[in-house]
């Protein structure tokens, strides 16, 4: 299997974890939505964490490393960005796919990171991959800027584009596992029992007012799986393997991959799917630079 299939494993995860996480933000209690998304949060560390002990334990590979750069690393990756996520997916009003875009600004942070922190070589094609991920992000801001795109999800979207890039440089410092799904685990399970603590409150509140007994609770449990204990492993797997500048920039391709998923499961609801022309036009120019990138890496490799 070529060493790039694991950043390619992941991105088709998290684009298949996409209109789950739509279902389970559209169900969620308008009146208790902030109090419902940080719940959800917790709910979804706590089934990857769960998954991924069930998994190395099987294996007989479960330890815990005490590495800074690991638990700095799932702080980053797991309550901050993915929280940011969730509400920025929230403020586009339940439209995750569109929030899934600013995934796409997080090469530009994870690429300028590793070239000044983690002395990362960067080839020729790899910059033109990054220059045709740079002119989608140009059309995509584009379109905030004319009042297609709400500004507070934008300005939630970018942060957590950096939270995730930053998360990203943390995981690679702290990779010294022979397989990195023990360190996967290390950075989950410290930030889920760190978020334990301060979701507290959001949790309490939830159990008074009765929120917890939805379904939509099993959105986020099942996000959990997916992206936290399956997609995070086989990506900071492939970090390991090939660096990090190239496995983000061809993780790149999902977020288009969301949209396209998302509405075929629309349709198959006979629900309309409405994508702004500009958003296509971004993520096929970005998916164009992840397809290049992941080219010049079968040659290489």
């Amino acid at each position: 299997m070529p060493a790039y299939s694991y950043a390619v494993i992941s991105a088709v995860l998290w684009a298949i974890s996409a209109p789950i996480l739509n279902a389970g933000l559209k169900r969620i209690p308008r009146e208790q939505w902030i109090t419902c998304v940080f719940t959800g949060l917790l709910v979804a560390q706590l089934t990857g964490t769960l998954t991924l002990t069930v998994i190395l334990a099987a294996t007989a590979q479960l330890e815990f490393s005490t590495s800074g750069y690991l638990i700095a690393a799932g702080l980053f990756t797991f309550p901050l960005a993915t929280g940011l996520y969730y509400l920025s997916g929230y403020a586009f009003g339940t439209r995750i796919e569109f929030a899934s875009q600013f995934a796409k600004i997080k090469p530009l942070f994870s690429v300028l990171l590793a070239l000044l922190v983690l002395k990362e070589t960067f080839g020729t094609v790899s910059y033109i991959a990054l220059t045709l991920i740079l002119l989608g992000l140009m059309v995509l801001t584009g379109n905030a800027w004319r009042g297609a795109l709400s500004w507070r999800a934008v300005l939630l979207g970018l942060l957590a584009a950096l939270a995730w890039a930053t998360g990203e440089v943390f995981m690679k410092l702290g990779l010294h596992s022979a397989l990195s799904l023990t360190d996967t685990f290390t950075a989950l399970a410290s930030a889920t029992v760190i978020s334990l603590v301060l979701f507290m409150p959001a949790l309490l509140h939830a159990v008074a007012k009765h929120v917890l007994i939805h379904s939509w609770l099993l959105a986020f449990g099942i996000h959990g799986i997916i992206s936290f204990a399956l997609a995070y492993a086989s990506f900071f797997e492939s970090i390991r393997l090939i660096g990090l500048s190239r496995t983000v920039l061809i993780n790149a391709f999902w977020p288009i991959l969301a949209i396209v998923l998302t509405c075929l499961w629309q349709r198959l609801q006979r629900q309309p799917c409405e994508v702004p022309n500009g958003i296509w036009l971004a993520a096929i120019l970005v998916l164009a630079g992840s397809l290049i990138q992941g080219l010049a890496l079968e040659i290489s490799l």
